[in-house]
């Protein structure tokens, strides 16, 4: 552990800023700049009857969720498998400290006061115009 403490320690303040940079004022900065190229970029790509759009609506529906996580867990039991006693038992270690941190920080995410608008219903022309047509 003593050599990647340093990458632990970076990785967390890389993570701490993105976080903290949801409460810059909006339209500020490079985060906005990349943000609003990413979605452009991929709006335009979301032309009706196209393989994208599909794939798009797919992953996007509670069904894939479910079945993501299962996958997930799927693979986790998997390596679970294949360890011996102490191997198992920092495995289940491991998956109950990141059940208890992910139901903790999603309580915490409830908390903050910022609300933004989806990029659908904040950036200007956000559909194609072949689909804004129909």
């Amino acid at each position: 552990m003593g050599k990647n403490l340093g990458k632990i320690i970076f990785l967390n303040a890389v993570g701490l800023t993105i976080f903290f940079s949801w409460y810059l004022p909006a339209e500020h900065g490079f985060w906005f700049t990349l943000d609003k190229s990413i979605f452009y970029y991929f709006n335009e790509q979301l032309q009706p009857e196209s393989s994208f759009t599909y794939f798009v609506g797919l992953t996007n529906v509670r069904h894939f969720d479910i079945i993501s996580l299962m996958a997930m867990l799927a693979l986790y039991g998997y390596y679970y498998s294949k360890q011996d006693h102490l191997g198992k038992r920092k495995i289940w270690f491991i998956g109950v400290t990141m059940l208890f941190f992910a139901v903790i920080l999603n309580q915490l995410g409830h908390l903050i006061p910022v609300q933004r608008c989806s990029p659908t219903g904040f950036f200007e022309k956000a559909m194609s115009q072949q689909t804004v047509d129909k």
